[in-house]
């Protein structure tokens, strides 16, 4: 339950910052404190993608990475919109919170492609967290 706070929190606190008209930020008692506004801010929908759970901007190319916890990858080319599907992302256990997690590119991403998942595998003792490399190829749209 702290969890499913803790992300509310944060979520309700991210999407309040991206709003396209100037909001308040935080209330405060005190009279002496100002508004954090944001009036400079545009919203331009790409892509809908079901599941979405992580993402992180490619270095070098104009993809963002979006990871969805049903175990699959999706590259979102933030120039044109266009979204491409990534084969050979591992089996996922999906029970709950589980799945496919996280994505990072790795320091060498730029020269060889790597990148660093975390997600949740089905285990005899029950689920269990794996984090693990894999050799992202953007043009062919595969992890290996």
């Amino acid at each position: 339950m702290r969890r499913h706070l803790t992300v509310f929190v944060a979520f309700s606190v991210a999407i309040s910052s991206c709003s396209s008209t100037p909001t308040q930020a935080f209330s405060s008692s005190s009279s002496s404190s100002s508004a954090v506004t944001n009036t400079d801010f545009t919203r331009n929908h790409k892509a809908t993608i079901n599941n979405g759970w992580a993402m992180s901007f490619l270095p070098g190319t104009d993809y963002l990475a979006i990871t969805q916890r049903t175990g699959g990858l999706q590259l979102l080319n933030h120039l044109n919109g266009e979204l491409k599907a990534i084969s050979g992302t591992p089996q996922v256990y999906t029970e709950g919170q589980a799945g496919m997690h996280d994505i990072v590119p790795g320091p060498t991403f730029s020269s060889d492609g790597t990148v660093y998942l975390s997600w949740v595998r089905e285990h005899p003792a029950g689920a269990q967290g794996v984090v693990g490399t894999a050799t992202l190829d953007t043009s062919n749209g595969s992890l290996n």
